[in-house]
């Protein structure tokens, strides 16, 4: 019986990864007793592993089904369309002044094999109970101990079931709100349809480590740019000292053509030399 939806009573508490060798949460069967319209013990179920809807005429007690969970999963009155826990109190004709009102739900932990079917897990089995008395005080019990709200709340939260931030029951009245929400949260304290999915299939547990990774490469952007920055510092030097370098080539090339000259004039001035004192010894 899932517990993302009060119409599919297909409770799959348990977080889902795709593996099917992951053990996973799901409701086996529901008892209740006295619980609003049902006088004496009424069982409901077994469940399907994956998908079971309650369906039946108007009257017949369809959402007092839905009630009985929002109950045991420890919802206030309000929220059962009532302004007591009393009131939880089955009365008719033939059940009148009767003391109490309880649930107990059935919980086990299967393994679902490949050909459709699933293996229970020995000794995974449980059984949380409420049950509500005349003086609008209630008592929670783990298989039959009697226990309170909070480790209630603990044991099933180890069993991917967060009764503090409730994504697995879905109520007729959230669906409307659900499709009115934004796409995407505008403040640190406002929820959008983004924030909301994250916190159904629990990827919400990775925003701080997204938002830090993000702070992290922005500051490695920043060095980055500097860096950026100091390379094409570096290639401008480069280039301005390659071009010192060809103007220092080009002088080099030019100075060893003037020696080159230079030698040539000195050995022809020194061929005029001769010539001019072989004319001199003549004369």
């Amino acid at each position: 019986m899932e517990a993302s939806t009060t119409t599919e009573s297909d409770l799959d508490c348990g977080a889902r990864d795709g593996t099917a060798a992951r053990p996973r949460l799901f409701i086996r069967e529901m008892v209740m007793r006295n619980f609003k319209s049902y006088a004496g013990e009424q069982r409901v179920g077994p469940f399907h592993k994956s998908f079971t809807a309650v369906v039946g005429p108007n009257g017949s007690g369809k959402s007092n089904v839905i009630d009985a969970m929002l109950f045991v999963f420890g919802k206030r009155a309000k929220q059962m369309r009532l302004n007591k826990v009393s009131e939880l109190i089955h009365n008719s004709t033939n059940h009148q002044n009767l003391d109490s009102a309880g649930v107990s739900v059935h919980f086990q932990e299967i393994i679902e094999l490949d050909d459709g079917t699933y293996k229970a897990i020995p000794g995974s089995d449980f059984v949380i109970t409420r049950v509500a008395f005349r003086d609008n005080s209630s008592k929670y019990y783990i298989n039959g101990r009697a226990s309170n709200f909070t480790e209630l709340t603990k044991k099933l939260k180890g069993k991917g079931v967060d009764l503090d931030n409730n994504r697995f029951l879905i109520l007729q009245g959230e669906v409307e709100q659900i499709s009115l929400m934004k796409p995407k949260a505008q403040g640190p304290h406002d929820e959008g349809f983004l924030e909301y999915l994250e916190d159904i299939i629990g990827t919400n547990q990775y925003v701080e480590r997204i938002e830090d990774a993000y702070k992290q490469l922005e500051s490695l952007n920043e060095k980055r740019s500097g860096v950026v920055q100091m390379v094409k510092l570096a290639e401008k030097e480069r280039d301005s000292l390659e071009e010192l370098d060809g103007d220092l080539r080009s002088c080099k090339d030019q100075f060893k053509e003037f020696e080159r000259q230079d030698v040539k004039y000195r050995e022809d001035l020194k061929h005029h030399k001769q010539k001019i004192t072989k004319l001199e010894e003549k004369l």
